[in-house]
C-alpha cells in the first residue's frame, strides 16, 4: 500500500503534535551523536511556546501529514532553514526530501543565492546530500550545556 505525505502550511493547533514530535525526534534519533544533558538541553526550547506560536506566523512553516498525522516539520526564514525535524517512525522515507525541496524552492522563488542551515551532527549526511557544505563547526549553548552542530550552506543554481 502506497501512503501518500501530504505538506501544508502550520495551523495554530498543531503546536502539540509539533512539540511532541520535536522532543521524540530529538531524544531518539539524536542520542547516538548527543549526550542525555545534551538532549536534555536541547529539548528543553520547547518551554518557550510563544517562539513556536511567532514561527507559526511565519509563511514558511509547513507541516508533512500521513493519514492527519504530523509526521515531520520545517521552516525556513528567509534563506535559513532554521528546522527541519521528521517522527523517528517515519525517518528514511523521502518525508524530509519532500519537506527540504519544499523549502528549496520557497528560497528560489525568492531568488536567494543560497540557503543555510545550522544542522546537528546527526543530520549532517541528510544537509550532505542535498548539496550542502560545512562552513563551520560550532558549539551552542542552551541552560549551559554545550551542543555541537554545523553552520552549513549551499550555493542555488538558476
Amino acid at each position: 500500500m502506497i501512503v501518500k505525505t501530504k505538506l501544508r502550511h502550520v495551523e495554530s493547533n498543531d503546536l502539540s503534535d509539533i512539540l511532541f514530535l520535536f522532543k521524540s525526534s530529538i531524544e531518539q534519533t539524536c542520542s547516538t551523536h548527543y549526550t542525555p544533558q545534551q538532549t536534555s538541553a536541547w529539548v528543553s526550547v520547547i518551554s518557550n511556546e510563544e517562539k513556536w506560536k511567532r514561527k507559526f506566523q511565519e509563511q514558511h512553516f509547513i507541516v508533512a501529514e500521513i493519514n492527519n498525522q504530523i509526521v515531520g516539520f520545517a521552516f525556513i526564514e528567509k534563506n535559513h532553514l532554521d528546522l527541519l525535524y521528521v517522527h523517528p517512525d517515519f525517518q528514511h522515507s523521502g518525508i524530509g526530501s519532500e519537506l527540504y525541496l519544499s523549502l528549496e524552492d520557497v528560497a528560489q522563488r525568492e531568488m536567494y543565492s543560497s540557503i543555510t542551515t545550522e544542522s546537528s551532527i546527526t543530520a549532517k549526511e541528510f544537509f550532505h546530500k542535498k548539496g550542502f557544505k560545512i562552513i563551520a563547526k560550532q558549539i551552542v549553548q542552551i541552560n549551559g550545556i554545550d551542543i555541537p552542530n554545523l553552520k552549513m550552506e549551499k550555493e542555488l543554481k538558476y
